[in-house]
């Protein structure tokens, strides 16, 4: 079962829904890849030591527009998603997902508003469509 965590990351676990939530870092803008990296080892870390998060299969970055991305200089969720999944042992998709659809920026919107305006806005990589993930 594949289950979006936030609006940038994406955990899969077969037959299995659970979220979280990840407050903020300055790892956004600036390129700053060693903070992403570091924020998801350190992330793995906590995971570990709860039962449910034991069997990852598979993360996945959620990827920005391409106008975005161009804007920021990087997908910020990159470089954490990457550590996330090597400090879980879990499969990393960097291109599992594609963005078709630019949306508006989410940081003052609901979480209603938030499922509303991404909805639509990802495309299944043509591969994983067969995987075992879906």
């Amino acid at each position: 079962m594949i289950t979006f965590v936030t609006t940038f990351l994406v955990l899969v676990r077969k037959k299995t829904r659970f979220t979280f939530c990840l407050k903020k870092s300055k790892m956004k803008y600036n390129n700053q890849k060693k903070i992403g990296h570091y924020c998801g080892y350190r992330l793995g870390l906590q995971l570990e030591s709860f039962s449910s998060f034991k069997v990852i299969d598979a993360v996945i970055p959620v990827p920005l527009h391409p106008k975005r991305e161009r804007k920021r200089g990087y997908n910020q969720v990159f470089a954490f998603a990457q550590s996330l999944a090597n400090c879980l042992n879990a499969q990393f998709y960097p291109t599992a997902l594609k963005r078709i659809r630019h949306t508006p920026y989410l940081a003052q919107a609901t979480a209603e508003e938030r499922h509303q305006i991404i909805a639509n806005a990802f495309e299944l990589h043509p591969a994983m469509h067969n995987s075992r993930f879906c």
